[in-house]
């Protein structure tokens, strides 16, 4: 079911190699999700298809905790994407957090099993030009990822949070909400980490390590985790 008590306080998929998912400007689709929320499973699966039929988005299954009391600690929960939940709900004058909630481009909140709802808001986020352009590529054995301005409507300055994520799991639940079921999930972040900022000036070119499986993402967001600049992602 929906979880609203908490209050406000504060692509790629399943190829056999490693490659670049940089199509230029994907749509970043950030899904706020639980293993024991019993309406999270249908958000899960319209995630994974639209990673499998849209090669312009970027999904994203970020596993809250707040459902772990429920006897089942999700194996991907962490209160660090609770918080940066939380932090959305407050940026777009939210009263609480609930799953699933679809976040796109950092500036829309769906449902994330909405499947009308979601398409919509891809789609108006596809109206808007980037600012930022994002590129992930291999060099020896590091990745270089290299962000340029796209025109003036760059800002001054930027947040460059680098994602890691495992692309699919099949994991049987057995308590919760959805206790007895085995559930699929994909792009399932197992860290966030702040780069820094980004400024137009700067050498735009950042050094990371290669995944040994499952992906990395760069993330180029308006500072206080506001509107999504620009992305890339790169997989194993």
């Amino acid at each position: 079911m929906f979880k609203k008590t908490f209050l406000v306080t504060t692509m790629i998929i399943l190829s056999g190699h490693a490659h670049a998912a940089d199509t230029g400007h994907p749509v970043v689709l950030e899904l706020f999700t639980s293993q024991s929320c019993s309406s999270c499973p249908p958000a899960d699966a319209l995630l994974k298809q639209l990673s499998a039929s849209d090669p312009d988005v970027l999904p994203l299954s970020f596993h809250v905790h707040y459902w772990d009391y429920l006897s089942w600690k999700d194996t991907y929960s962490s209160p660090v994407y609770t918080d940066r939940q939380k932090t959305y709900a407050k940026g777009l004058g939210q009263n609480g957090v609930f799953t699933p909630q679809l976040i796109v481009n950092g500036t829309a909140s769906v449902v994330g099993s909405n499947e009308n709802d979601v398409n919509r808001a891809i789609a108006a986020a596809r109206r808007l030009p980037p600012a930022v352009s994002v590129s992930i590529k291999p060099a020896g054995h590091q990745l270089i990822a290299s962000i340029a301005a796209n025109g003036s409507s760059a800002p001054v300055q930027a947040d460059i949070w680098e994602v890691r994520f495992d692309r699919y799991a099949k994991t049987h639940v057995a308590a919760g909400e959805n206790g007895g079921r085995t559930l699929e999930s994909i792009n399932n972040v197992t860290s966030i980490t702040s780069l820094g900022t980004w400024r137009p000036d700067d050498s735009n070119t950042i050094s990371l390590d290669i995944p040994a499986s499952g992906g990395v993402a760069i993330i180029v967001q308006t500072q206080g985790q506001g509107a999504v600049l620009g992305a890339a992602s790169y997989v194993n």
